[in-house]
């Protein structure tokens, strides 16, 4: 007889007893974790599983688990009204998304390699016949060999989220369109704005060139003026030294000293006249050159008011904080 036998057996008996309770405990709250972490998940996305057919053959009736959110989202109730097939989900897809969305589920599941993303947005028939759009991400958990094993994934809701980038879609295209029709007219006006200006600033060089020639008519005239008074003084001194027989011709040497003197006069009002317009002109052109500096300013103010008016847009639709295909 072996002694202590009987109360040894009972001992380690009662050890295994307490690891078995302590090791389901632990599985118990792993399991209630993993519920809880599963159920907060399915709170804001719709929830999906299946397990890859043997054959690799995706049918109609092709066997899905679809959860209790994905059926609410489509506003279907149980499995009776949603059965838990691939058919419930893919007849239901828009007739312009379905062969894009079976293709992009096929390329994922056959990239053993599993760089291939399942991440798509597509439109879903609801029960009530609407329409909606829908961001779905698929997941996949292969064998060593890369073979599909199970596929699990989720469904969001994006319909308000699609809608509001349609509009800020729109609204960008309009505002650019809106933009070019303003850029195409400014540019018009600028362009005849510039003609104009190009245009004044030679006409107000041809002036210039001309009140020039005029100062040198005017000199010439002025110099025969000179040359005149000077014949007239002579013939005066000519016709005192020949007394009575020169008086007539005294006469007519005034006529011509008075006529020389008036032309003098003119001369230098011409001259005076001649140089008031040669300083306007000069200040005509110096303000066409400043015209043209203004039109230069207004030219680089457009380009940069639209490049503001552009990259504003481009914040405005990145902080939309929208979601695109492929995006984890």
């Amino acid at each position: 007889m072996w002694p202590f036998s009987r109360s040894s057996g009972v001992s380690a008996s009662r050890d295994k007893e307490v690891k078995a309770t302590a090791d389901n405990l632990l599985l118990k709250e792993q399991l209630r974790t993993a519920l809880l972490r599963f159920e907060l998940a399915g709170k804001s996305e719709a929830l999906w599983d299946m397990e890859y057919p043997k054959d690799g053959q995706l049918l109609p009736d092709t066997a899905f688990w679809w959860s209790e959110q994905f059926r609410k989202l489509l506003g279907f109730r149980d499995e009776h009204d949603f059965p838990n097939v691939l058919d419930s989900w893919g007849s239901r897809l828009h007739p312009t998304d379905k062969e894009r969305t079976f293709a992009a589920f096929a390329a994922h599941l056959q990239d053993r390699s599993g760089r291939t993303p399942y991440a798509i947005e597509y439109q879903l028939q609801l029960k009530s016949g609407e329409y909606r759009w829908f961001l779905a991400r698929g997941y996949t958990m292969r064998d060593s060999s890369g073979k599909p094993l199970r596929v699990n994934g989720s469904l969001r809701d994006i319909h308000a989220d699609k809608l509001l980038n349609e509009k800020l879609t729109a609204s960008k295209e309009e505002l650019q369109s809106g933009m070019s029709d303003v850029r195409t007219r400014m540019a018009a006006l600028l362009g005849q704005a510039v003609a104009t200006a190009d245009s004044t600033n030679s006409k107000m060089s041809r002036l210039g060139t001309r009140s020039l020639e005029i100062r040198k008519v005017n000199t010439v005239i002025s110099e025969i003026a000179q040359t005149s008074n000077l014949l007239a003084l002579n013939a005066m001194i000519e016709a005192a030294r020949a007394g009575e027989l020169g008086s007539g011709f005294t006469v007519v040497a005034e006529e011509v000293k008075r006529l020389a003197s008036r032309t003098s006069a003119a001369t230098e009002d011409v001259a005076k006249q001649s140089h008031a317009i040669g300083e306007d002109i000069s200040e005509a052109a110096s303000a066409v050159q400043h015209f043209q500096q203004i039109i230069q300013q207004i030219e680089l103010i457009q380009n940069q008011l639209t490049a503001a008016i552009e990259a504003q847009t481009t914040d405005v639709a990145q902080a939309s904080g929208l979601h695109h295909p492929g995006s984890f």
